[in-house]
């Protein structure tokens, strides 16, 4: 029975995909006249028509300028970065210090962790906005890296569950040797969790790439490329009023991704579960 539940949910998403397609690929009166089925004819002209027109207008000290992809490609690149290495790199440290040093502030840190999962926090942006502008942070490309390092997920368990299945003779033989604690981690440790180190960098790195509420929030100066899609479909005065060329500049900002995630889906899904049931 689950089986055929989630047979059936994957042929949802991908008749959704399919569609996308389809519609992105019809002219305005083919898609009023046919909205679920093929084309009549190959309209390629969506997609460039997005490319050449992707512009955001931001607010600096020298007045009003817009942006172009090539510029929101950077701050895309610095954001997912930035953000998806923060995300992996602070779990990964707080959960060896956790799992390494069993003092008693760290079994109370890990029942925090989990506790924190379960309780919704909402509200939170007003004083998060208020946070930032007092850090001197706000509308920078710091802003949401520093706000992303937070060991509140899931990954934290998977990483804490990965390093108590590191044998500790490595690292007692690694201190006999006469090597810091900080090498140990780093030359002994991060080696044999890098697989679920990088799994999880990836993961959150798609987030991220997706998102643009946030970057639209904290940084309006630096706006990414989702941001500029939003923007853009949101606008009717760039052209986008129709649901075609919509259609085309959600594909375009999910080719990446689909590309990244078909070449390393398996290595993904596979280490964060064995990361997640190790003991």
């Amino acid at each position: 029975v689950v089986m055929i539940f989630l047979g059936i949910l994957a042929l949802s998403y991908l008749y959704i995909l399919f569609w996308s397609v389809m519609s992105a690929l019809k002219d305005v009166d083919d898609f009023s006249d046919n909205m679920f089925g093929f084309p009549k004819r190959l309209v390629w002209d969506h997609l460039s028509y997005v490319v050449q027109n992707l512009k955001v207008p931001v607010k600096r000290a020298g007045g009003l300028m817009y942006v172009g992809i090539p510029e929101m490609l950077l701050y895309t690149a610095v954001y997912v970065l930035g953000c998806g290495f923060s995300s992996a790199v602070v779990p990964f440290v707080t959960a060896y210090l956790v799992t390494h040093y069993p003092y008693k502030f760290s079994k109370v840190l890990y029942i925090f962790v989990i506790v924190a999962m379960g309780i919704p926090l909402v509200g939170t942006q007003a004083a998060s906005l208020a946070f930032m502008q007092d850090l001197k942070l706000y509308d920078t490309l710091f802003c949401l890296p520093f706000m992303r390092g937070s060991i509140i997920s899931m990954y934290f368990l998977i990483m804490c569950a990965t390093f108590k299945s590191v044998p500790k003779d490595f690292m007692e033989a690694a201190q006999v040797d006469g090597a810091s604690q900080l090498r140990v981690m780093l030359q002994v440790v991060m080696p044999m969790a890098r697989n679920v180190f990088w799994t999880v960098f990836l993961v959150n790195s798609i987030g991220f790439w997706n998102e643009y509420s946030s970057a639209y929030m904290y940084q309006p100066s630096y706006p990414t490329l989702s941001v500029g899609l939003y923007k853009m479909i949101n606008s009717s005065a760039q052209g986008m009023g129709f649901i075609p060329r919509r259609v085309s500049a959600c594909i375009a900002l999910m080719i990446p991704v689909l590309i990244l995630f078909m070449f390393f889906h398996d290595k993904m899904m596979k280490n964060l579960s064995m990361g997640g049931v190790k003991e």
